[in-house]
């Protein structure tokens, strides 16, 4: 995915996207929409650093981290229902 939308290997996982001029604001925001919807994740924005978003290496770090973060909260709702007896009839 990083290949297609940037024209940058993904081998070249610690480049330096910001830098090269391979990565502007409107590119970021564009490819933070298409990670969200190809992972199901939601990528909150307010916590974005310039570096989680750098270099391929660290956009995986902060994908995998709003995976991680998702998969949490839906355990935490899934348990929530389950112990307020949603569910039974």
């Amino acid at each position: 995915m990083i290949q297609a939308k940037l024209g940058v290997h993904a081998d070249l996982v610690d480049g330096d996207l910001i830098a090269s001029g391979v990565l502007d604001s409107l590119t970021l925001i564009q490819l933070l929409v298409e990670l969200e919807s190809h992972f199901d994740v939601t990528i909150p924005l307010q916590d974005l650093e310039i570096d989680s978003v750098r270099t391929v290496a660290s956009l995986a770090r902060t994908v995998a981290k709003s995976e991680f973060a998702c998969a949490a909260v839906t355990q935490t709702a899934r348990t929530r229902q389950s112990s307020n007896g949603a569910g039974e009839l």
